[in-house]
């Protein structure tokens, strides 16, 4: 209570016992690689990771003159153990239970020694677990099979800021369980403000606010107050019960139950006008005097058809030429393709063991084309693989090495 009554938010106090070196390095890395996905030209690229991690409000110059990370850089970019040594309870929990002959069908917790256990690994690790079963309707945008859904931004939303307004200094961890009709999300600590203003959107109290801005940085959570407004909207949109909201005490814990089972989200839907289907079906069924005049231009006299195969053989010599020009010029174009490189660096630094059928996917493409932009960033040093086929990651680098 006494903490947030405090204007300063807890989240950056100075820990004068740590420094940059104690964080890991692999974490910092992945931010900076996103971050400047985001802001391709923005000055604190060329920064230092120092005075980069002051910049963004993950760190700060100690009573020593010494760079120290503060509360919040400690559990965006910590270790476990690490983390743990400051706050006692700190604890992540992500659980699916789709079995009723186990615990869990998956889990990702914090304390598990195969990566870092900090919350900015834990929200790529399994945002996309959280909106896999979302039902999506078909619809297509240029072209292109449209997956992301104002459902998934709300639910990514729900997840941020579980982890911007948690008590890390609190009894409890954060723990998430997802069953195929529930997800529900509890974090300690209870709003700082009313249950009522936090629906209603507009109103933005953060408990941690620099873990807040760390986030938004890159393109996580909004700072206008919308979450449970945005995600309450969506669900009454639908038809589908509202998501409940609840405080307990003692220890104080905020829970955010949301139904899923046979959630579609419809919106944005993309239907043909009647006038196009029409205009369509004028363009594909020719009129009986059209069939007509076509079947006396298909049949060719004997002599028009040996010019016909004459010129047949001259001119599928220039068939195959062109055909070879064209998908040399077809692999260039993708060779090139700043864009679609940079789409499959994001997408591995958001799910590090994805596999390239997964890729292909997200982007519309086959799978073919997705392994060959793998193998071009690979030789250029901008991605590696770690570990085994099967069972490692891909880790994105930040300058390609010969």
């Amino acid at each position: 209570m006494l903490r947030d009554q405090s204007d300063a938010t807890v989240d950056g106090k100075i820990l004068e016992n740590l420094f940059i070196s104690d964080l890991n390095a692999d974490s910092i890395q992945r931010y900076r690689n996103m971050f400047r996905l985001s802001k391709i030209n923005h000055i604190w690229n060329a920064l230092s990771d120092e005075i980069f991690l002051m910049k963004i409000g993950a760190a700060k110059k100690g009573s020593d003159g010494k760079v120290h990370p503060n509360v919040a850089g400690l559990v965006f970019f910590g270790d476990f153990v690490t983390i743990m040594d400051e706050l006692p309870n700190y604890f992540l929990d992500y659980r699916e239970h789709f079995t009723s002959d186990t615990r869990w069908t998956d889990r990702v917790c914090s304390s598990d020694s195969t990566w870092s256990g900090n919350i900015f690994d834990f929200y790529f690790r399994i945002i996309n677990r959280l909106t896999a079963d979302i039902k999506v309707p078909f619809r297509l945008k240029n072209g292109l099979r449209v997956d992301e859904t104002e459902t998934h931004k709300a639910l990514r939303e729900a997840l941020a800021n579980a982890l911007i307004h948690a008590d890390y200094y609190g009894r409890r961890g954060i723990v998430i369980d997802k069953t195929p009709s529930v997800i529900t999300i509890r974090n300690p600590g209870v709003f700082r403000i009313s249950i009522a203003e936090a629906i209603g959107g507009g109103v933005s109290d953060a408990r941690n606010s620099h873990i807040f801005n760390m986030f938004s940085l890159i393109d996580v959570g909004e700072r206008s107050g919308t979450g449970l407004c945005n995600l309450c909207g969506i669900w009454n949109e639908a038809g589908v019960s509202l998501p409940k909201v609840e405080e307990a005490f003692d220890p104080d814990q905020t829970i955010v139950t949301i139904e899923v089972e046979d959630f579609v989200d419809s919106s944005e839907e993309i239907v043909p006008s009647s006038e196009e289907n029409a205009s369509s079906s004028e363009e594909i069924v020719p009129s009986s005097e059209e069939i007509a005049v076509s079947s006396e231009e298909i049949a060719p006299s004997s002599e028009e058809n040996a010019m016909s195969s004459e010129e047949n053989e001259n001119s599928s010599e220039e068939i195959i030429a062109s055909s070879e020009e064209n998908a040399n010029s077809s692999e260039e174009n993708e060779i090139s393709s700043e864009e679609i490189n940079e789409k499959i660096e994001q997408i591995m630094m958001e799910t590090p063991n994805i596999t390239a059928k997964m890729i292909a996917e997200k982007l519309s493409r086959s799978s073919r084309y997705v392994e060959k932009h793998i193998k071009l960033l690979r030789e250029a040093g901008k991605i590696q693989r770690v570990g085994s086929t099967k069972s490692g990651y891909w880790k994105v680098l930040e300058k390609g090495s010969e």
